[in-house]
């Protein structure tokens, strides 16, 4: 349980992190370059935009669509605070990562693409992930069902 909780907090902090390098990013590009965006701003935004959306692609994978991410969590027998906790963080997680890359995509993609580079870079980057996401959820399988082997 310890384990849970600061995996947790580590992932929230770690987005909130993330979150402010978009911000940033946006606030820049908004007034057209009017001061740089900083290596560590840039720094934040590429690692940390890797590691979020490896861990969003992670849950989705491990989630059967319809499921709810934290599903398997309650397999654990969590109590209490930490019960609620755990059914709403995840999903609130994907939520906050979803706003974040759409952000991205209208403001370092389609409106400002030459204004902050970074954040150019990971809308296009967030994109692909996205789409990777998806897949992690629904699944990539064929509509037919395969084929039962020949037996003699």
């Amino acid at each position: 349980m310890p384990q849970l909780l600061f995996g947790g907090l580590l992932a929230t902090i770690l987005l909130g992190f993330f979150i402010w390098s978009i911000v940033d990013g946006v606030s820049i590009a908004q007034c057209k370059g009017c001061r740089e965006f900083s290596a560590g701003m840039s720094f934040l935004l590429n690692s940390l935009g890797g590691l979020i959306a490896a861990t969003v692609v992670g849950v989705l994978g491990a989630t059967q669509p319809g499921e709810y991410p934290s599903k398997k969590l309650f397999e654990k027998n969590l109590t209490g605070i930490v019960k609620k906790i755990a059914a709403y963080m995840p999903s609130v997680y994907i939520l906050f990562w979803i706003i974040c890359g759409v952000i991205m995509v209208i403001y370092g993609f389609i409106l400002y693409p030459d204004v902050v580079p970074p954040l150019s870079a990971q809308a296009k980057v967030w994109l692909g992930t996205a789409i990777a996401a998806v897949y992690a959820y629904f699944g990539i399988t064929p509509d037919t069902p395969p084929k039962p082997s020949d037996e003699v």
